[in-house]
C-alpha cells in the first residue's frame, strides 16, 4: 500500500447463498469477508450491528462506532486512523 490508501471490509454473519448475490446487488468495491465462527465479533468486542472500526497502517484501532458510521463519524474515524484530509475536497 502506499501512504494515504485506505483498505475496507466488510465483516460479517455467514448468508449462504445470497453472500454472493449481496455483493453484485449492492455494487461493493470492497471485500465482504465471513466470519462464521465469530472471531474478529469477538477479538474487537462488536456490541452491536453494523459496527466500524478504524485501524491504522500499523494495525492498530483508532476509533469505533456502533450504528451506521455517516457524516462527521465517519470524517473523524479516518482521520484517527491517519486520513488527515478525510472529509475535504
Amino acid at each position: 500500500a502506499r501512504p494515504g490508501d485506505i483498505a475496507i471490509f466488510n465483516v460479517g454473519k455467514p448468508l449462504g447463498t445470497q453472500h454472493a448475490a449481496v455483493v453484485v446487488q449492492k455494487d461493493l468495491k470492497f471485500p465482504l469477508l465471513v466470519d462464521r465462527p465469530g472471531d474478529v465479533q469477538n477479538y474487537y468486542g462488536v456490541q452491536g450491528l453494523p459496527s466500524t472500526f478504524f485501524i491504522d497502517k500499523d494495525g492498530i484501532l483508532r476509533s469505533r462506532s456502533v450504528g451506521p458510521a455517516l457524516g462527521s463519524v465517519l470524517t473523524e474515524g479516518l482521520r484517527a486512523a491517519g486520513l488527515p484530509n478525510a472529509g475535504t475536497r
